[in-house]
């Protein structure tokens, strides 16, 4: 008898990289939505997600051993205690409920890519803080 496959389908550097790219979900050209990411053990993926609506933020995680928590509400000041624990992430609470081109000047600061969710497309955003403003064709 020969032994079961136990192999474990780990992600590859390419996957892992692509699965952790934060989204920012504008509505009406406001951010309502931040969604961050994290691998679990080379195999799954995890989220937070961050939503601003009227005035109000709330947050939710999802980890594939524990599975989902519903969102709940949370004041700005926890936006802010993440940005200043982890630096060099996404600044929350700037980012929920601002505008494109403030969004799109905290990101340039950035070393990091995202992606921009307007509706249901997509739009990679390469980003580092060698940034310079690409000029408009006239």
């Amino acid at each position: 008898m020969g032994k079961p496959d136990t192999k474990i389908p780990y992600m590859t550097q390419k996957q892992m990289k692509e699965a952790v790219i934060p989204k920012i979900h504008f509505e009406e050209g406001k951010v309502v939505k931040v969604e961050e990411f994290c691998i679990w053990n080379c195999i799954d993926v995890g989220s937070s997600t961050y939503t601003y609506s009227d005035g109000n933020y709330s947050e939710s995680h999802i980890d594939p051993e524990h599975g989902g928590g519903r969102p709940k509400p949370i004041e700005r000041s926890r936006l802010e205690e993440l940005a200043k624990a982890n630096p060099g992430t996404l600044p929350l609470h700037k980012i929920l409920g601002a505008d494109r081109g403030t969004v799109d000047q905290i990101v340039a600061n950035l070393s990091m890519n995202v992606k921009y969710v307007i509706g249901d497309k997509e739009q990679y955003i390469r980003s580092s803080k060698s940034y310079t403003k690409r000029s408009s064709a006239k």
